[in-house]
């Protein structure tokens, strides 16, 4: 009788929990969601009030649940529910940190544009291909406000110099390359002079508007940054979803403007406007860490300087393509906040920061150890499975009845203080995908050893092989789940070598279970990745082409545009490695016509029609000027931003 009622409360406060979740999850992204036909996000939140006292609620149950814990620790394994409550009060000290963050946000109102300051850009890179450093020079181009823009090459490439020069910027390259991006961008900061400067990376191209909406915020001579949201137009990388969410929409949507409010955003990199005078008050940007823009940012609180952040859009890049590309870049990430905890500089100890903006800063440096609380959260199940010690002293009723509310409301806190920008799924998919490598990370803060500043690859494809090959470690866990479930089960029917209470081995066997949907679902993202080197912008525009050597010229229009090549449907038909002519008719403000040769690389029927689907690569522009219009038409601001929605705080 007593496994019936227990497994009737579990299954009834289970219930309740995803219910409660599910409905606050649905009402944000139904209700508090408005898409226009632009695709912006205008979130309707709820009433602050309420969306503050579930999070007040939630601190003051989860509290209690900690206390009440102590009481059911197994003292005959004692070690082992340490272990377990260190877990749990990691994620009640991370859930104080969130609550803290984005208690309220702080979007930045604009400010006219000064007139008459000395800008300069600089766009340091090293090894990014040619046409995505095309692309991001002709945006710096179209700028608006009087500047100047350099290139900093770290690869010393003649063909980047040539391009550089032909697109009327200016090109620097070092002899040496020491310290990587911060050295580079400190190289070009001793070769220039300006009152302030851009950074923008490589992929990143910017928005007309880009020194417009940053540059009045400076009229306040304490703010030393002001940092722009990063934003991707490679709908098409790992880290995006079919629904449009990406794993960083929450950070810029959320976050950020709620570091705003203790005068604790930070420098992200790119895109940014700085203020020469304050960065060479801390001695230029920081090298110390391969995370130079953070520990940059430290340096400039300790000074009494602020970065602020502007929820704008001011220039769109790529996303990370690959879960080897994004793995990557999170351990450089991570190896670098493991850096500035133990330097001199650490939020912990580091003089002349506020109470909010050392909260601000310890929530950003440890948000790591995230990693090694989930691996933790994974074992425990599976160690109790196959060696029958629980972690508690385990009282079925009273231990479900705090377990459930304890679920539903940090769910629901999650969720509410996301404002609509949270999705627990996915987030806890690549908070699984990322976890051994911010696990690696932690080594950094013991060692101070790191992989180097490596620039994460902008076209990369990958191996199915290769890319199971990276989380082989979670196939492991897989594996490691579906055995620890076979046991269960078979003790669960005929003890072997423990006897556990049934009901205990239930809800251990259902946490397994959970685990391995998780795993799945994680490891399943690696299917629906694209495996393209470069992103395919969906833009429909007329085309007329002909086999080269041909006089009859047909018609047809663009499915899709890249930087290597196109897809065209038309009523012609042409042979696999034909050489043709294809004529762009953009009809725009760069000219109505882009001529350009390719090869046919595919050529397939379109169904229920006498159409063919030509596929082309792009083998050369007539001119010069074709390619350079080409790239400027493939990198519009309204192309760009398609798939990524902005909050409009106008």
């Amino acid at each position: 009788m007593s496994l019936i009622l227990t497994t009737f409360l579990s299954i009834v406060l289970t219930g309740t929990a995803v219910f409660l979740f599910f409905a606050f999850e649905k009402w944000s992204w139904q209700h508090w969601v408005k898409r226009t036909f632009v695709g912006r996000f205008q979130p309707k939140a709820f009433p602050e009030w309420f969306i503050r006292l579930i999070a007040i609620i939630a601190i003051g149950y989860t509290s209690y649940y900690l206390i009440w814990r102590w009481s059911t620790f197994n003292h005959q394994a004692l070690w082992f529910s340490l272990l377990l409550w260190a877990a749990e009060l990691y994620g009640f000290i991370a859930l104080l940190m969130y609550v803290f963050m984005t208690w309220s946000l702080k979007h930045e109102k604009p400010v006219a544009a000064p007139k008459g300051k000395s800008v300069v850009i600089l766009v340091p890179t090293k090894g990014e291909p040619i046409d995505v450093l095309r692309a991001t020079l002709i945006g710096c181009n179209a700028v608006t406000y009087p500047h100047r823009t350099v290139l900093l090459d770290d690869s010393g490439r003649p063909e980047v110099k040539t391009l550089t020069e032909s697109l009327g910027c200016e090109y620097l390259a070092r002899l040496t390359h020491d310290h990587a991006k911060a050295g580079n961008v400190n190289y070009g900061l001793n070769q220039t002079e300006s009152e302030f400067f851009a950074v923008l990376d490589a992929d990143n191209v910017p928005l007309p508007g880009l020194l417009d909406t940053m540059l009045g915020f400076f009229d306040d001579s304490k703010v030393a940054v002001v940092q722009g949201p990063q934003l991707f137009y490679n709908a098409d990388s790992i880290q995006y979803e079919p629904s449009r969410w990406h794993e960083q929409r929450l950070f810029y949507a959320v976050i950020m403007p709620g570091k705003n409010r203790s005068r604790a955003a930070f420098w992200c990199g790119s895109p940014a406007l700085l203020r020469r005078s304050a960065i060479a008050e801390v001695g230029g940007v920081a090298t110390e860490t391969v995370t130079e823009d953070l520990h940059t940012t430290l340096k400039l609180a300790q000074r009494g300087y602020r970065v602020l952040y502007v929820d704008k859009p001011v220039a769109v890049g790529l996303a990370p393509l690959t879960l080897l590309s994004y793995l990557k870049q999170r351990l450089r990430w991570g190896q670098g906040a493991m850096q500035s905890l133990r330097s001199k500089d650490s939020p912990f100890w580091a003089g002349g920061l506020s109470f909010g903006q050392r909260i601000n800063f310890i929530a950003s440096t440890t948000t790591y150890l995230d990693g090694l609380q989930l691996i933790i959260l994974f074992i425990i199940p599976i160690f109790t499975l196959l060696s029958g010690v629980l972690p508690v002293q385990y009282n079925a009723i009273p231990f479900l009845w705090h377990l459930g509310p304890y679920l539903a409301l940090i769910f629901a806190t999650q969720v509410l203080l996301g404002r609509g920008y949270y999705d627990l799924w996915h987030t806890e998919r690549y908070s699984i995908l990322r976890s051994f490598v911010f696990t690696r990370s932690l080594l950094t803060l013991f060692s101070n050893r790191t992989a180097g500043f490596q620039v994460t690859p902008k076209e990369e494809t990958m191996s199915d092989r290769r890319e199971w090959g990276l989380i082989v470690p979670h196939l492991i866990g897989g594996v490691l789940c579906v055995i620890v479930l076979i046991v269960g089960v078979v003790n669960l029917l005929h003890p072997l070598w423990y006897q556990l209470n049934n009901s205990a081995l239930l809800i251990v066997s259902a946490w397994v279970a959970i685990d391995l949907g998780f795993i799945i679902f994680s490891a399943s993202r690696i299917l629906s990745a694209s495996k393209r080197s470069t992103y395919r912008h969906q833009m429909q525009v007329d085309v007329v082409w002909r086999p080269l050597g041909q006089t009859e010229w047909f018609k047809g229009f663009s499915n899709d545009l890249s930087s290597h090549g196109l897809s065209f449907v038309t009523g012609g038909t042409g042979q696999l490695k034909d050489v043709v002519e294809v004529n762009l008719e953009i009809a725009s403000a760069v000219g109505n016509r882009i001529k350009l040769k390719g090869r046919v690389i595919n050529v397939r029927p379109v169904r229920g029609s006498d159409k063919n689907r030509i596929g082309v690569i792009i083998e050369g522009f007539e001119t010069e000027d074709d390619a350079n219009r080409y790239f400027y038409y493939l990198h519009q601001p309204e192309e760009l931003l398609r798939h990524e929605p902005v909050p409009d705080q106008a």
